[in-house]
């Protein structure tokens, strides 16, 4: 299935290619309670995922073990992935920024899963 995402004031856009999303996770690290992130179950492998084509729209925020970026909309703020580098070779999105996607309740992550957004 193929998923268009987008920050809410639509400046950032981004797409995906996967299952059907059914049910998402909400990842217990500090970062991701405080946003009240629900993210992919699965890492998106870089074939399956186009991120946004302007960096420059692109607020980034390294933490922890600086080891993935999460990024946002500078404009409006909008969590909407994280890539595991400047060009991701795999990626979690935020689904509430995807369009198509009817779920569950979110199923919360074990604390050795926090890894999702470090």
């Amino acid at each position: 299935m193929e998923y268009k995402a987008r920050c809410h004031c639509g400046r950032v856009r981004f797409s995906f290619r996967g299952p059907e999303i059914k049910t998402g996770r909400r990842c217990n690290c500090s970062l991701c309670i405080r946003r009240g992130a629900v993210l992919s179950s699965t890492y998106i492998p870089a074939a399956d995922f186009t991120p946004h084509h302007d960096p420059g729209d692109l607020g980034l925020y390294l933490w922890n073990e600086k080891v993935l970026s999460n990024y946002f909309c500078k404009s409006c703020g909008i969590f909407t992935y994280i890539g595991d580098g400047e060009t991701p070779r795999t990626a979690t999105v935020s689904i509430s920024a995807a369009s198509k996607v009817s779920m569950r309740s979110p199923s919360k992550s074990a604390s050795s899963t926090a890894r999702h957004c470090r």
